[in-house]
Protein backbone atom coordinates (compact mmCIF):
# COMPACT_ATOMS: atom_id res chain seq x y z
CA UNK A 1 0.00 0.00 0.00
CA UNK A 2 2.97 2.65 1.37
CA UNK A 3 4.46 1.41 -2.27
CA UNK A 4 1.74 2.16 -4.44
CA UNK A 5 1.04 5.13 -2.57
CA UNK A 6 5.24 6.30 -3.34
CA UNK A 7 5.17 5.74 -6.80
CA UNK A 8 1.73 7.78 -7.49
CA UNK A 9 3.59 10.67 -5.55
CA UNK A 10 5.65 10.89 -9.09
CA UNK A 11 4.77 11.34 -12.41
CA UNK A 12 6.91 9.08 -15.00
CA UNK A 13 8.75 11.67 -15.95
CA UNK A 14 9.92 12.23 -12.50
CA UNK A 15 10.43 8.44 -11.67
CA UNK A 16 12.66 8.12 -14.58
CA UNK A 17 14.61 11.29 -13.18
CA UNK A 18 14.46 9.68 -9.37
CA UNK A 19 15.23 6.21 -10.55
CA UNK A 20 18.39 7.90 -13.03
CA UNK A 21 19.60 9.91 -9.88
CA UNK A 22 19.87 6.43 -7.47
CA UNK A 23 22.07 5.12 -10.66
CA UNK A 24 24.68 7.41 -10.85
CA UNK A 25 24.90 7.93 -6.91
CA UNK A 26 24.97 4.66 -6.58
CA UNK A 27 27.32 4.00 -9.77
CA UNK A 28 25.14 1.44 -10.72
CA UNK A 29 23.85 0.89 -14.14
CA UNK A 30 21.89 -1.49 -16.44
CA UNK A 31 22.16 -3.82 -19.11
CA UNK A 32 20.14 -6.19 -20.93
CA UNK A 33 20.01 -8.06 -24.63
CA UNK A 34 17.01 -9.10 -26.63
CA UNK A 35 17.71 -12.19 -27.38
CA UNK A 36 15.56 -12.50 -30.68
CA UNK A 37 17.04 -9.46 -32.12
CA UNK A 38 20.60 -9.76 -30.33
CA UNK A 39 20.32 -5.88 -29.51
CA UNK A 40 22.18 -4.99 -26.65
CA UNK A 41 21.50 -2.04 -24.49
CA UNK A 42 23.51 -0.28 -22.07
CA UNK A 43 22.21 2.47 -19.72
CA UNK A 44 24.21 5.87 -18.99
CA UNK A 45 26.18 4.91 -15.93
CA UNK A 46 27.18 1.22 -17.25
CA UNK A 47 29.14 3.14 -20.36
CA UNK A 48 30.54 5.48 -17.61
CA UNK A 49 32.15 2.51 -16.11
CA UNK A 50 32.92 0.66 -18.86
CA UNK A 51 34.69 4.58 -20.16
CA UNK A 52 33.06 4.81 -23.71
CA UNK A 53 31.38 7.59 -25.15
CA UNK A 54 27.93 7.95 -25.03
CA UNK A 55 27.21 7.35 -28.47
CA UNK A 56 28.87 3.52 -27.90
CA UNK A 57 26.35 0.54 -29.44
CA UNK A 58 27.33 -2.45 -27.30
CA UNK A 59 26.79 -5.95 -28.46
CA UNK A 60 27.35 -9.61 -26.70
CA UNK A 61 30.72 -10.06 -27.75
CA UNK A 62 31.84 -6.30 -27.15
CA UNK A 63 30.58 -6.40 -24.14
CA UNK A 64 32.74 -9.46 -23.21
CA UNK A 65 35.72 -8.92 -24.28
CA UNK A 66 35.57 -5.80 -21.71
CA UNK A 67 36.22 -8.37 -19.34
CA UNK A 68 39.96 -8.88 -18.08
CA UNK A 69 41.54 -11.99 -20.08
CA UNK A 70 41.26 -15.10 -18.03
CA UNK A 71 39.25 -15.97 -15.18
CA UNK A 72 36.96 -12.76 -15.39
CA UNK A 73 36.50 -13.22 -19.25
CA UNK A 74 35.73 -17.22 -18.18
CA UNK A 75 33.27 -16.44 -15.34
CA UNK A 76 31.29 -14.11 -17.52
CA UNK A 77 31.10 -16.31 -20.49
CA UNK A 78 30.09 -19.42 -18.73
CA UNK A 79 27.48 -17.05 -16.18
CA UNK A 80 25.61 -15.55 -19.36
CA UNK A 81 25.30 -19.15 -21.04
CA UNK A 82 23.86 -20.78 -18.10
CA UNK A 83 21.44 -17.88 -17.34
CA UNK A 84 20.54 -17.77 -21.36
CA UNK A 85 20.04 -21.57 -21.40
CA UNK A 86 19.28 -22.90 -18.06
CA UNK A 87 17.99 -19.91 -16.50
CA UNK A 88 19.71 -19.38 -13.95
CA UNK A 89 20.61 -15.69 -12.34
CA UNK A 90 24.26 -14.62 -11.16
CA UNK A 91 25.75 -11.96 -8.93
CA UNK A 92 29.40 -11.81 -9.58
CA UNK A 93 32.82 -9.63 -8.89
CA UNK A 94 34.92 -9.73 -11.35
CA UNK A 95 37.68 -7.60 -13.20
CA UNK A 96 37.43 -5.45 -16.27
CA UNK A 97 39.51 -3.37 -18.25
CA UNK A 98 38.01 -0.09 -19.70
CA UNK A 99 38.06 1.50 -23.17
CA UNK A 100 40.75 4.00 -21.52
CA UNK A 101 43.16 0.70 -20.37
CA UNK A 102 42.07 1.28 -16.84
CA UNK A 103 41.87 -2.24 -14.34
CA UNK A 104 38.28 -1.93 -12.61
CA UNK A 105 36.19 -3.97 -10.01
CA UNK A 106 32.92 -4.90 -10.87
CA UNK A 107 30.10 -6.23 -9.59
CA UNK A 108 27.02 -7.81 -12.20
CA UNK A 109 24.07 -8.82 -11.97
CA UNK A 110 21.86 -11.25 -14.72
CA UNK A 111 18.48 -12.47 -14.63
CA UNK A 112 16.53 -13.93 -17.80
CA UNK A 113 13.11 -13.06 -18.74
CA UNK A 114 11.26 -16.25 -20.04
CA UNK A 115 8.54 -16.93 -22.20
CA UNK A 116 7.07 -19.98 -23.31
CA UNK A 117 10.11 -21.65 -21.85
CA UNK A 118 12.60 -19.95 -23.71
CA UNK A 119 14.40 -16.99 -22.70
CA UNK A 120 13.76 -14.19 -24.69
CA UNK A 121 15.72 -11.48 -22.91
CA UNK A 122 18.51 -11.23 -20.12
CA UNK A 123 19.23 -8.01 -18.65
CA UNK A 124 20.60 -6.27 -14.85
CA UNK A 125 23.03 -4.18 -13.01
CA UNK A 126 26.44 -3.20 -13.50
CA UNK A 127 27.93 -1.37 -10.32
CA UNK A 128 31.46 -0.12 -10.09
CA UNK A 129 33.05 -1.34 -6.84
CA UNK A 130 36.79 -1.26 -8.26
CA UNK A 131 37.15 1.22 -4.72
CA UNK A 132 35.46 -0.86 -1.98
CA UNK A 133 37.17 -3.84 -3.57
CA UNK A 134 40.61 -3.08 -3.53
CA UNK A 135 40.05 -1.71 0.04
CA UNK A 136 38.60 -5.31 1.32
CA UNK A 137 41.52 -7.31 -0.80
CA UNK A 138 44.34 -4.89 1.03
CA UNK A 139 42.36 -5.28 4.44
CA UNK A 140 42.47 -8.78 3.53
CA UNK A 141 45.49 -9.04 2.50
CA UNK A 142 46.91 -7.31 5.80
CA UNK A 143 44.65 -10.07 7.61
CA UNK A 144 46.14 -12.85 5.89
CA UNK A 145 50.27 -11.43 6.57
CA UNK A 146 48.88 -10.79 10.34
CA UNK A 147 47.61 -14.55 10.80
CA UNK A 148 50.69 -15.97 9.37
CA UNK A 149 52.93 -13.84 11.42
CA UNK A 150 50.73 -14.67 14.61
CA UNK A 151 50.77 -18.47 13.90
CA UNK A 152 54.64 -18.95 12.79
CA UNK A 153 55.89 -16.17 14.65
CA UNK A 154 58.90 -17.82 17.25
CA UNK A 155 57.94 -15.49 20.13
CA UNK A 156 54.63 -16.04 21.73
CA UNK A 157 51.50 -14.23 20.59
CA UNK A 158 48.09 -13.99 21.86
CA UNK A 159 45.05 -11.56 21.06
CA UNK A 160 43.03 -11.03 24.38
CA UNK A 161 39.85 -9.54 25.61
CA UNK A 162 38.88 -6.07 27.28
CA UNK A 163 37.80 -8.96 30.05
CA UNK A 164 41.12 -10.41 30.30
CA UNK A 165 40.39 -13.85 29.10
CA UNK A 166 42.25 -15.40 25.80
CA UNK A 167 40.77 -14.93 22.16
CA UNK A 168 43.08 -16.92 19.98
CA UNK A 169 46.64 -18.05 21.18
CA UNK A 170 49.82 -18.98 18.80
CA UNK A 171 51.64 -22.42 19.34
CA UNK A 172 54.91 -20.56 20.54
CA UNK A 173 52.96 -19.12 23.63
CA UNK A 174 51.64 -22.64 24.28
CA UNK A 175 54.90 -24.23 23.91
CA UNK A 176 56.27 -21.76 26.63
CA UNK A 177 53.95 -21.99 29.15
CA UNK A 178 53.21 -25.89 28.82
CA UNK A 179 49.24 -26.33 27.41
CA UNK A 180 47.13 -26.97 24.43
CA UNK A 181 45.20 -24.13 22.80
CA UNK A 182 42.13 -25.64 23.93
CA UNK A 183 43.75 -25.98 27.43
CA UNK A 184 45.01 -22.14 27.25
CA UNK A 185 41.76 -20.48 25.77
CA UNK A 186 39.93 -22.31 28.65
CA UNK A 187 42.11 -20.61 31.54
CA UNK A 188 41.44 -17.08 33.00
CA UNK A 189 44.08 -15.15 31.77
CA UNK A 190 44.50 -14.06 35.71
CA UNK A 191 45.37 -17.82 36.94
CA UNK A 192 48.32 -17.98 34.79
CA UNK A 193 50.14 -14.91 36.15
CA UNK A 194 52.66 -14.66 38.92
CA UNK A 195 50.24 -12.99 41.97
CA UNK A 196 53.34 -10.37 42.37
CA UNK A 197 52.48 -8.97 38.60
CA UNK A 198 49.09 -9.31 38.50
CA UNK A 199 48.86 -5.40 39.80
CA UNK A 200 51.58 -3.94 37.49
CA UNK A 201 50.27 -5.49 34.23
CA UNK A 202 46.35 -4.11 34.71
CA UNK A 203 47.20 -0.38 35.69
CA UNK A 204 48.90 -0.80 32.47
CA UNK A 205 46.20 -1.85 30.64
CA UNK A 206 43.74 0.78 32.12
CA UNK A 207 45.67 3.22 30.85
CA UNK A 208 45.92 1.21 27.69
CA UNK A 209 42.07 1.60 27.49
CA UNK A 210 41.58 5.27 28.74
CA UNK A 211 43.80 6.28 26.14
CA UNK A 212 46.79 7.42 28.48
CA UNK A 213 49.24 5.12 25.99
CA UNK A 214 49.55 3.54 23.05
CA UNK A 215 51.12 0.18 24.02
CA UNK A 216 53.47 -0.65 26.78
CA UNK A 217 56.36 -3.01 27.49
CA UNK A 218 56.82 -4.80 31.25
CA UNK A 219 59.01 -7.92 32.64
CA UNK A 220 55.99 -10.09 33.94
CA UNK A 221 56.34 -13.83 35.13
CA UNK A 222 53.78 -16.86 34.23
CA UNK A 223 53.08 -19.82 35.57
CA UNK A 224 54.30 -23.18 33.93
CA UNK A 225 51.41 -25.81 33.68
CA UNK A 226 54.06 -27.45 35.65
CA UNK A 227 54.30 -24.63 37.80
CA UNK A 228 57.60 -23.38 37.08
CA UNK A 229 58.14 -20.11 37.10
CA UNK A 230 58.63 -18.63 33.39
CA UNK A 231 60.39 -15.15 33.03
CA UNK A 232 59.18 -12.80 29.85
CA UNK A 233 59.04 -9.70 28.15
CA UNK A 234 55.54 -8.75 27.84
CA UNK A 235 54.47 -5.97 24.86
CA UNK A 236 50.89 -5.36 24.76
CA UNK A 237 48.98 -2.73 22.00
CA UNK A 238 45.49 -2.01 22.02
CA UNK A 239 43.43 -2.58 18.81
CA UNK A 240 40.70 0.06 18.48
CA UNK A 241 37.94 -0.45 15.33
CA UNK A 242 36.92 2.39 12.75
CA UNK A 243 35.58 4.55 15.01
CA UNK A 244 38.20 4.92 17.80
CA UNK A 245 36.37 2.06 20.24
CA UNK A 246 38.70 -0.12 21.97
CA UNK A 247 38.00 -4.36 21.06
CA UNK A 248 40.71 -5.84 22.13
CA UNK A 249 44.23 -6.45 22.88
CA UNK A 250 47.48 -7.73 21.22
CA UNK A 251 50.00 -9.67 23.91
CA UNK A 252 53.81 -10.40 22.28
CA UNK A 253 55.73 -12.54 24.98
CA UNK A 254 59.16 -13.15 24.92
CA UNK A 255 60.97 -15.89 26.88
CA UNK A 256 63.93 -14.22 29.12
CA UNK A 257 64.03 -17.19 31.51
CA UNK A 258 67.25 -18.59 30.22
CA UNK A 259 68.84 -15.28 30.21
CA UNK A 260 67.79 -14.57 33.79
CA UNK A 261 68.95 -17.23 34.93
CA UNK A 262 72.46 -16.89 33.49
CA UNK A 263 72.28 -13.30 34.47
CA UNK A 264 71.82 -14.47 38.18
CA UNK A 265 74.60 -16.92 37.54
CA UNK A 266 76.71 -14.39 36.54
CA UNK A 267 76.08 -11.94 39.35
CA UNK A 268 76.89 -14.69 41.53
CA UNK A 269 80.03 -15.33 40.23
CA UNK A 270 81.17 -11.54 40.50
CA UNK A 271 79.96 -11.85 43.78
CA UNK A 272 81.87 -14.43 44.69
CA UNK A 273 84.72 -13.22 42.68
CA UNK A 274 84.66 -10.14 44.20
CA UNK A 275 84.63 -11.68 47.78
CA UNK A 276 87.53 -13.91 46.13
CA UNK A 277 89.78 -10.55 45.27
CA UNK A 278 89.20 -8.99 48.86
CA UNK A 279 90.22 -11.96 50.72
CA UNK A 280 93.43 -12.31 48.10
CA UNK A 281 94.04 -8.74 48.51
CA UNK A 282 93.99 -8.52 52.32
CA UNK A 283 96.07 -11.42 52.05
CA UNK A 284 98.96 -9.70 49.57
CA UNK A 285 98.42 -6.38 52.43
CA UNK A 286 99.61 -8.89 55.24
CA UNK A 287 101.85 -10.72 53.27
CA UNK A 288 103.43 -8.03 52.03
CA UNK A 289 103.27 -6.31 55.51
CA UNK A 290 104.72 -8.98 57.31
CA UNK A 291 107.37 -9.70 54.83
CA UNK A 292 108.51 -6.14 54.86
CA UNK A 293 109.04 -6.56 59.00
CA UNK A 294 111.10 -9.86 58.47
CA UNK A 295 113.01 -8.33 55.35
CA UNK A 296 113.95 -5.22 57.71
CA UNK A 297 114.86 -7.02 60.35
CA UNK A 298 117.24 -9.56 58.15
CA UNK A 299 118.78 -6.51 56.57
CA UNK A 300 119.00 -4.62 60.01
CA UNK A 301 121.02 -7.61 61.48
CA UNK A 302 123.11 -7.96 58.53
CA UNK A 303 124.07 -4.46 59.24
CA UNK A 304 124.62 -4.77 62.76
CA UNK A 305 127.08 -7.99 61.84
CA UNK A 306 129.45 -6.18 59.59
CA UNK A 307 129.78 -3.49 62.39
CA UNK A 308 130.14 -5.65 65.41
CA UNK A 309 131.63 -8.52 64.08
CA UNK A 310 133.50 -7.70 60.65
CA UNK A 311 135.46 -10.72 60.69
CA UNK A 312 132.00 -12.74 60.36
CA UNK A 313 131.19 -11.02 56.84
CA UNK A 314 134.97 -11.81 55.04
CA UNK A 315 133.97 -15.38 53.69
CA UNK A 316 131.85 -16.45 50.23
CA UNK A 317 128.85 -16.75 52.46
CA UNK A 318 127.93 -13.34 53.93
CA UNK A 319 127.94 -11.86 50.17
CA UNK A 320 125.25 -14.00 49.14
CA UNK A 321 123.01 -13.53 52.03
CA UNK A 322 122.86 -10.36 51.60
CA UNK A 323 122.40 -10.19 47.52
CA UNK A 324 119.37 -12.42 48.80
CA UNK A 325 118.18 -10.32 51.43
CA UNK A 326 118.70 -7.21 48.87
CA UNK A 327 116.28 -9.52 46.04
CA UNK A 328 113.91 -10.17 48.66
CA UNK A 329 113.18 -6.45 49.24
CA UNK A 330 113.07 -5.75 45.55
CA UNK A 331 110.57 -8.05 45.01
CA UNK A 332 108.68 -6.81 48.29
CA UNK A 333 109.02 -3.18 46.80
CA UNK A 334 107.41 -4.27 43.49
CA UNK A 335 104.20 -6.71 45.42
CA UNK A 336 103.60 -3.50 47.33
CA UNK A 337 103.33 -1.90 43.93
CA UNK A 338 100.86 -4.07 42.67
CA UNK A 339 98.76 -4.11 46.34
CA UNK A 340 98.64 -0.42 46.24
CA UNK A 341 97.36 -0.37 42.20
CA UNK A 342 94.66 -2.95 42.63
CA UNK A 343 93.12 -1.24 45.86
CA UNK A 344 93.52 2.19 44.40
CA UNK A 345 89.38 2.22 43.99
CA UNK A 346 89.38 6.35 42.91
CA UNK A 347 92.32 7.65 40.77
CA UNK A 348 92.53 11.34 40.45
CA UNK A 349 93.99 11.99 36.92
CA UNK A 350 95.62 15.78 35.98
CA UNK A 351 96.56 17.15 32.42
CA UNK A 352 100.37 16.12 32.24
CA UNK A 353 102.87 17.44 29.50
CA UNK A 354 103.94 14.32 27.80
CA UNK A 355 107.38 15.51 26.40
CA UNK A 356 108.38 16.93 30.20
CA UNK A 357 107.48 13.59 31.69
CA UNK A 358 109.38 11.98 29.30
CA UNK A 359 112.28 13.99 30.00
CA UNK A 360 111.91 13.45 33.58
CA UNK A 361 112.29 9.69 33.32
CA UNK A 362 114.77 9.78 30.70
CA UNK A 363 116.81 11.89 33.64
CA UNK A 364 116.10 8.82 36.65
CA UNK A 365 117.85 5.91 34.04
CA UNK A 366 120.03 7.95 32.83
CA UNK A 367 123.70 5.93 34.59
CA UNK A 368 122.03 2.92 33.10
CA UNK A 369 121.45 4.60 29.92
CA UNK A 370 125.07 6.04 29.49
CA UNK A 371 126.31 2.60 31.21
CA UNK A 372 124.41 0.74 28.09
CA UNK A 373 125.72 3.60 25.73
CA UNK A 374 122.32 3.87 24.39
CA UNK A 375 120.67 5.99 21.93
CA UNK A 376 117.53 7.64 22.45
CA UNK A 377 115.61 9.59 19.76
CA UNK A 378 112.57 11.61 20.52
CA UNK A 379 109.71 12.76 18.48
CA UNK A 380 106.99 14.67 20.41
CA UNK A 381 105.30 18.04 20.11
CA UNK A 382 106.20 20.01 23.22
CA UNK A 383 103.07 20.93 23.60
CA UNK A 384 101.40 17.79 23.59
CA UNK A 385 99.29 16.23 27.36
CA UNK A 386 97.70 13.48 28.56
CA UNK A 387 95.27 13.18 31.34
CA UNK A 388 97.21 10.65 33.67
CA UNK A 389 98.46 10.12 37.63
CA UNK A 390 102.09 11.63 37.56
CA UNK A 391 103.21 8.89 39.42
CA UNK A 392 101.72 6.47 37.17
CA UNK A 393 102.96 7.93 34.12
CA UNK A 394 106.32 8.34 35.66
CA UNK A 395 106.42 4.61 36.34
CA UNK A 396 105.36 3.61 33.21
CA UNK A 397 107.47 5.52 31.33
CA UNK A 398 110.63 4.15 33.38
CA UNK A 399 109.10 0.59 33.19
CA UNK A 400 109.65 0.92 29.77
CA UNK A 401 112.36 2.52 29.60
CA UNK A 402 114.56 0.01 31.61
CA UNK A 403 112.67 -3.03 29.54
CA UNK A 404 114.60 -1.45 26.56
CA UNK A 405 117.89 -1.06 28.22
CA UNK A 406 117.70 -4.70 30.27
CA UNK A 407 116.88 -6.85 27.25
CA UNK A 408 119.33 -4.91 24.49
CA UNK A 409 120.97 -7.27 21.78
CA UNK A 410 124.66 -7.73 22.24
CA UNK A 411 125.50 -7.46 18.48
CA UNK A 412 124.29 -3.73 18.00
CA UNK A 413 124.08 -0.69 19.67
CA UNK A 414 121.06 -0.17 21.69
CA UNK A 415 118.81 2.47 19.80
CA UNK A 416 115.37 3.37 21.56
CA UNK A 417 112.58 5.59 19.37
CA UNK A 418 110.10 7.05 21.16
CA UNK A 419 107.23 8.76 18.79
CA UNK A 420 103.57 10.18 19.49
CA UNK A 421 100.94 11.87 17.84
CA UNK A 422 97.21 12.82 18.39
CA UNK A 423 94.84 10.37 17.43
CA UNK A 424 90.99 11.66 18.11
CA UNK A 425 90.99 12.13 21.99
CA UNK A 426 94.08 10.01 22.67
CA UNK A 427 97.62 10.28 22.29
CA UNK A 428 99.11 7.47 20.58
CA UNK A 429 102.80 6.86 22.08
CA UNK A 430 105.15 4.05 20.41
CA UNK A 431 107.80 2.68 22.00
CA UNK A 432 110.43 1.24 19.63
CA UNK A 433 114.32 -0.56 20.43
CA UNK A 434 116.51 -3.17 18.65
CA UNK A 435 116.61 -5.50 21.17
CA UNK A 436 116.41 -8.98 21.55
CA UNK A 437 112.67 -8.77 20.70
CA UNK A 438 110.09 -11.37 21.82
CA UNK A 439 109.00 -14.44 20.47
CA UNK A 440 104.81 -13.50 20.48
CA UNK A 441 103.52 -16.93 18.77
CA UNK A 442 105.21 -18.68 21.81
CA UNK A 443 104.57 -15.93 24.68
CA UNK A 444 102.22 -13.48 23.01
CA UNK A 445 99.15 -14.66 25.72
CA UNK A 446 101.93 -14.47 28.65
CA UNK A 447 103.35 -10.68 27.87
CA UNK A 448 101.90 -8.70 30.40
CA UNK A 449 101.06 -11.44 33.04
CA UNK A 450 102.71 -11.48 36.56
CA UNK A 451 106.05 -13.24 36.87
CA UNK A 452 106.32 -13.72 33.22
CA UNK A 453 109.94 -13.64 31.90
CA UNK A 454 111.03 -14.48 28.57
CA UNK A 455 115.21 -14.13 28.76
CA UNK A 456 117.34 -14.83 31.15
CA UNK A 457 118.38 -11.75 32.80
CA UNK A 458 119.83 -11.72 36.17
CA UNK A 459 117.43 -8.45 36.81
CA UNK A 460 114.21 -10.06 35.39
CA UNK A 461 110.92 -10.32 37.93
CA UNK A 462 108.39 -10.53 35.60
CA UNK A 463 106.43 -7.84 37.20
CA UNK A 464 107.59 -4.81 35.18
CA UNK A 465 105.03 -5.02 32.39
CA UNK A 466 102.34 -6.16 34.62
CA UNK A 467 102.34 -3.19 36.50
CA UNK A 468 102.95 -0.80 33.79
CA UNK A 469 99.62 -2.87 31.61
CA UNK A 470 97.55 -2.27 35.04
CA UNK A 471 98.39 1.21 35.80
CA UNK A 472 97.92 2.51 31.72
CA UNK A 473 94.49 0.50 32.08
CA UNK A 474 94.02 2.23 35.56
CA UNK A 475 93.73 5.81 33.93
CA UNK A 476 92.07 5.14 31.07
CA UNK A 477 94.77 3.30 28.73
CA UNK A 478 95.52 0.88 26.73
CA UNK A 479 98.76 -0.88 25.71
CA UNK A 480 99.24 -3.39 22.76
CA UNK A 481 102.87 -4.99 21.64
CA UNK A 482 104.25 -5.77 18.04
CA UNK A 483 107.71 -7.85 18.31
CA UNK A 484 110.10 -10.23 16.59
CA UNK A 485 112.84 -12.00 17.84
CA UNK A 486 116.59 -10.71 16.95
CA UNK A 487 114.94 -7.73 15.76
CA UNK A 488 113.27 -5.47 18.22
CA UNK A 489 110.22 -4.50 19.94
CA UNK A 490 107.49 -2.02 20.07
CA UNK A 491 104.95 -0.49 22.23
CA UNK A 492 101.74 0.94 21.27
CA UNK A 493 100.15 2.88 24.12
CA UNK A 494 97.33 4.99 23.73
CA UNK A 495 96.20 7.60 26.82
CA UNK A 496 93.50 10.36 26.88
CA UNK A 497 94.15 13.91 26.25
Amino acid sequence: MMKQTLLNTYSPDEAICLFNFVQEEATIGTWEVDLNTMQTTWSHVTKQIHEVDIEFEPNVDSAILFYKEGYSRDTITKLLKNCIEKFEKFDTELQIITAKGSEKWVRAIGIAEIKNGKAIRVCGAFQDIDEKTKVSKKIALREEQFRKTFESARIGMGIVSLDGKWIKVNDSICNMLGYTQTELLSIPYADITHSEDFGISNRALSKLIKGKSDSFEIQKRYIHKNGSIVSTILSIALVKNDVGKPIHFVYQISNITKIKKAKEKVNHLLEISEKQNKRLLNFAHIVSHDLRSHYSNLDMLLNIMKIDEPQATKNNIYPLIKDAIQHLGETLDSLNQVVILKSSAKISTASINLSDALKKSISSVNALVLKNKAIINIDIDKNLTVFAVAAYLDSILINLLTNSLKYKSPERQLQIDISAKKEGNYILINFKDNGLGIDLKLHGDKIFGMYKTFHNHKDSKGLGLFITKNQIEAIGGDINIESKVNVGTSFLISLKT
